[in-house]
C-alpha cells in the first residue's frame, strides 16, 4: 500500500453532469459576437505589449430567457422573470456539501471552452482556504481531465500572486484558455496592488470580459440594504456572466440546478448521520429527566428512560403537562415512583417536577444528572475512540480496505498542547491517552486479524495528532475572534497555514501505512478537513452557531474512499458519528430543522406541475415552461 492515495474520479456521475450540462445549455445556439477590425480595439500601451484576448460575446436578451426557462423546466425550477430582468448574466448552482462542487464548476469550465470557444474565466472564493483547496483539486484532478479533454488543467490555470502579476498579463493576452483562481481580498479595494499599480492592466483585465465562478457566494455577497466592496468589484469587472456556486446560498438568482442536502442524501451522494451522546451512558436505574424543549402548544418536552413490556430500557421523549405522572411514561420504572409535573409548563419558567420529599426544577436544556465539564469531555472522547475501532472493524469485516478517520473539533490549542505541562500535553490529550490505552486492549484479537493494517496501534503518539493555527515562524497558536465565527485579519493568516499544513497531508492520512487516525483541531480550520474517511467527529466545545455546527458536521459527510481511491457507495458503511454534548433530542433536532429550512413540504414545486399536467392527458411534447408558468399563475391567483 502507498503512502499517498490516488484518488479515483467517476466522469460518469449523473448528477454531475446534470449540473455542467444545465450551464452548458444556457448558451446553447445563442449568436456570438466575434471581435473583427470593427469591434472596438484597447491600443497598446507597454512595450512589446501583445493585444488583449477577449472572450466570445454572447447576445443577451430573448433567446438567452428562452434557454434559461427550458433547463429550469428540466430540473423542476421556476423562471422569476422580475429577477432575470435584474440578473440576466447571474447563474446560480446549488450543491450540497461533499457531492463534487467544485469538480462540477471545473468540468463546466471546461466544457464551455470546448462547446463555444470561451477562453478567459476567473474562480473567486471567500478565503485563502478555500482557495488552497482549489488548488488541490485542480492538482487532483490533472490527469482525470487530461484523459476526458485532452487538457493539463495545471499548465491551463495559476493561483494570482500579487508580487507576480506577469502571469496575470499572459491571461490577458493569451489566446487559449486561461483560468485565474483568486481570493476576493485580491481585488475587492481600490488599493489593491493589481488596480493601483497598473490601472492598464486592470483595464485590460475588465477588456477580456472574462466568466466569473464564485465559490460560497452568500459569504461575500453584503446585506440586502447594503452590497458589498467584493460583489462591488465583480460587477466592475463586467464580467461575460457569473456562475454562483454553493450549498447555502443567500440568493438564487437565475437558478439552473438544485442538489439540496434531501435530495444528497435520497440518491446516497453522503454519509448519513448518527448522533451519540454522554446521555447514554447514564446508568438505567437512575431517574433522568432533561427538559428539552418547550412546544408550539405549551407543553413541555422531556427525556427519560422508558420501558415498553418485553423491550429493554430506552431513552424516550414526552411531551407532558402539568399532573403527568413520570411513573406511568416509564412504562412503570420504580425510580420514577410517585414523580409527576408540578405545574403547567411556561416557556418563561422552569419545569417543575414533584417528588415525595417535595419538588425541584429543571431550566431548558438541563437535566438532573450533573457531570463536571471534565468528565462530559471524558465520556466523550471515550465514545469518540470506541466508535472509531467499532466502525473500523465493521469496515474490515464487510471486505472493503477504508481506513476510518476520527476528527476532534477543540477551541483551544491549550487543551492539546501545553506548553506549560512537563510532558507538553493539554488535558484533552491527557484524557485521550489514558481511555485510548484502555480501549485498545479489548480490540487486540481484531488488531491481530488484521495486522498488517495497524502496525503501530499500540503507540499512542503516531495515531493522535494535532492541527492549529500557525504563525509566521510556524508555532502553534490560538485563534482570536472579532465575534462568534469570524477570526480577526491576524488570526485568519494563521489559519491559512494550518490548512495548508492539513491539505498537504490529506492524501496519505487515508492510506494504512500513514498510523495516524484520531486528529485534534482547532474549529476555525474545518474548511480544511473535507477528508472523506472521517466517520466519527466529536465536537468537544461549546458556544458554536447553528452555521459553525453544520459546517463542522459537513466536514464528514463525503463518501469515503478506499485504497485504490475509488468512492464506497455502501449505505451500511456510510454513515457519520457525531458525538455531541447536547442532548440527542436537541443537538438532531438542530440538525433536521438545517436539514429541513428550505424544504417546504406544501410548496407547489415545477416537477409536480409537469407531473399533474402529464397526468391531465397533455402530450409531453406541448408541455412548454410558459404552460407550466401559467398553470402556476392560476394556483396562486385561486388560493
Amino acid at each position: 500500500m502507498s503512502n499517498k492515495i490516488i484518488f479515483q474520479f467517476d466522469d460518469n456521475l449523473e448528477y454531475q453532469k446534470k449540473a455542467v450540462d444545465s450551464v452548458v445549455e444556457l448558451f446553447r445556439g445563442l449568436p456570438k459576437l466575434l471581435d473583427s477590425i470593427y469591434a472596438e480595439r484597447i491600443r497598446k500601451t507597454r512595450l512589446m505589449e501583445k493585444d488583449p484576448v477577449r472572450n466570445i460575446d454572447i447576445v443577451k436578451g430573448n433567446k438567452l430567457f428562452q434557454n434559461l426557462k427550458k433547463v429550469q423546466l428540466k430540473n423542476g425550477l421556476f423562471t422569476d422573470e422580475k429577477a432575470y430582468s435584474k440578473h440576466e448574466r447571474d447563474f446560480t448552482v446549488e450543491m450540497e456539501t461533499g457531492t463534487g462542487k467544485t469538480y462540477v464548476y471545473l468540468r463546466t469550465i471546461l466544457e464551455l471552452h470546448k462547446e463555444y470557444g470561451f477562453k478567459k474565466f476567473m474562480i473567486v472564493v471567500p478565503s485563502v482556504a478555500i482557495r488552497k483547496g482549489v488548488e488541490k483539486s485542480i492538482e487532483q484532478l490533472r490527469e482525470h481531465f487530461k484523459r476526458l479533454y485532452n487538457v493539463d488543467l495545471s499548465k491551463y490555470s495559476f493561483i494570482y500572486d500579487s508580487n507576480n502579476l506577469g502571469k496575470v498579463n499572459a491571461f490577458v493576452e493569451e489566446n487559449n484558455l486561461s483560468i485565474c483562481v483568486m481570493n476576493i481580498q485580491a481585488f475587492n479595494k481600490y488599493t489593491n496592488k493589481i488596480r493601483k499599480d497598473d490601472k492598464n492592466l486592470w483595464r485590460d483585465i475588465k477588456f477580456v470580459r472574462p466568466i466569473v465562478l464564485i465559490d460560497e457566494p452568500q459569504k461575500i455577497e453584503g446585506t440586502k440594504k447594503k452590497k458589498s466592496q467584493s460583489l462591488k468589484a465583480i460587477e466592475e469587472l463586467d464580467p461575460l456572466f457569473t456562475l454562483r456556486y454553493s450549498a447555502t446560498h443567500k440568493n438564487l438568482y437565475n437558478q439552473v440546478y438544485k442538489l439540496d442536502s434531501y435530495e444528497a442524501y435520497k440518491k446516497n451522494l453522503v454519509k448519513k448521520i448518527r448522533v451519540k451522546t454522554i446521555n447514554s451512558v447514564i446508568s438505567k436505574d437512575f431517574p433522568y429527566i432533561r427538559y428539552t424543549y418547550f412546544t408550539k402548544d405549551c407543553k413541555a418536552r422531556i427525556e427519560m428512560f422508558s420501558q415498553v413490556q418485553g423491550e429493554s430500557i430506552r431513552f424516550k421523549n414526552f411531551n407532558v403537562e402539568n399532573g403527568v405522572s413520570l411513573y406511568e411514561l416509564s412504562g412503570g420504572l420504580p425510580q420514577y415512583k410517585d414523580m409527576f409535573i408540578a405545574e403547567q409548563p411556561h416557556k418563561e419558567k422552569s419545569l417543575k417536577i414533584a417528588i415525595n420529599y417535595g419538588d425541584f426544577e429543571l431550566a431548558l436544556g438541563e437535566s438532573n444528572k450533573k457531570l463536571e465539564n471534565k468528565d462530559i469531555i471524558r465520556i466523550q472522547i471515550r465514545l469518540a475512540i470506541e466508535n472509531h475501532f467499532q466502525k473500523q472493524f465493521e469496515i474490515l469485516e464487510e471486505g472493503k480496505k477504508i481506513k476510518s478517520l476520527t476528527l476532534f473539533f477543540i477551541d483551544e490549542v491549550k487543551k492539546v498542547r501545553d506548553s506549560e505541562a512537563s510532558d507538553g500535553r493539554g488535558d484533552y490529550l491527557e484524557i485521550f491517552d489514558e481511555e485510548y490505552l484502555k480501549i485498545v486492549q479489548k480490540y487486540k484479537e481484531k488488531i491481530e486479524k488484521y495486522k498488517n493494517y495497524f502496525p503501530h496501534y499500540e503507540d499512542v503518539n503516531l495515531v493522535r495528532e494535532g492541527y492549529f493555527a500557525l504563525d509566521k515562524k510556524k508555532n502553534e497558536v490560538e485563534v482570536e475572534y472579532k465575534n462568534e465565527d469570524e477570526p480577526k485579519a491576524k488570526s485568519q493568516e494563521d489559519i491559512d497555514r494550518g490548512i495548508e499544513l492539513i491539505l498537504e497531508k490529506k492524501d496519505e492520512l487515508i492510506s494504512f501505512n500513514e498510523p495516524l487516525a484520531f486528529i485534534f483541531s482547532h474549529s476555525a480550520l474545518r474548511e480544511g478537513w473535507d477528508n472523506p474517511n472521517v466517520f466519527t467527529l466529536c465536537t468537544l466545545k461549546n458556544g458554536s452557531s447553528e452555521i459553525a455546527k453544520k459546517q463542522e458536521i459537513g466536514r464528514g459527510l463525503r463518501l469515503p474512499v478506499d485504497v485504490t481511491g475509488n468512492r464506497c457507495l455502501d449505505r451500511n458503511v456510510n454513515e457519520l458519528t457525531v458525538i455531541a454534548n447536547d442532548s440527542y433530542d436537541n443537538f438532531s433536532r438542530m440538525l433536521q430543522e438545517d436539514f429541513n429550512k428550505n424544504i417546504n413540504k406544501n410548496e407547489v414545486t415545477s416537477d409536480l406541475l409537469l407531473i399533474t399536467l402529464e397526468k391531465s392527458g397533455i402530450p409531453k411534447i406541448k408541455i412548454t415552461s410558459e404552460l407550466v408558468d401559467e398553470f402556476k399563475k392560476e394556483l396562486i391567483e385561486k388560493k
